[in-house]
C-alpha cells in the first residue's frame, strides 16, 4: 500500500483593498517541496520526490472586532513538477505494485480565524 506523507513550503505575493470590515485579498506564488512514500511492504524501499507547484489564492478576511476577524480562503494549485509515487512488487521483477498520480489540478478550502496584534 501507498502511504504518502510531504513536507513543502510555500511563497507568495499578495494584494489587498482595505475596507473597514471587509478585506479581499488574491495571492501568487509558488511552493515547492518533497514527496516520499512510506516503506511499509517487506522488500520495498521508500521513495522520495520533489514537486513544485504555482499558486493563486483569493482570500476574504471579515473583522469580526478589532483583533478578530473570520478568514475564508480558496487556494488553486496547478502543479509544475508532478511526481508519481510507485511501490514495486518484490514477487514480480520490475513490476509496479501499486501507484499514487498527483492530480493535473487541486484545491485547499480553508476557513479560519485570524488574531491581530496591534
Amino acid at each position: 500500500m501507498v502511504k504518502p506523507s510531504l513536507v513543502g513550503g510555500r511563497l507568495d505575493v499578495c494584494a489587498a483593498l482595505a475596507r473597514p470590515r471587509v478585506r479581499p485579498r488574491l495571492c501568487f506564488g509558488a511552493a515547492g517541496g518533497a514527496l516520499q512514500s512510506g516503506a511499509k511492504t517487506p522488500g520495498v524501499q521508500a521513495v522520495v520526490a520533489p514537486w513544485v507547484a504555482l499558486m493563486v489564492a483569493p482570500e476574504l478576511r471579515i473583522w469580526a472586532t478589532k483583533r478578530f476577524a473570520i478568514d475564508f480562503a480558496v487556494d488553486l494549485v496547478v502543479p509544475v513538477v508532478r511526481p508519481v509515487l510507485a511501490e514495486r512488487d518484490p514477487s514480480k521483477q520490475g513490476m509496479v505494485g501499486e501507484s499514487l498520480p498527483v492530480p493535473p489540478v487541486g484545491a485547499v478550502v480553508s476557513l479560519g480565524i485570524a488574531f491581530t496584534i496591534r
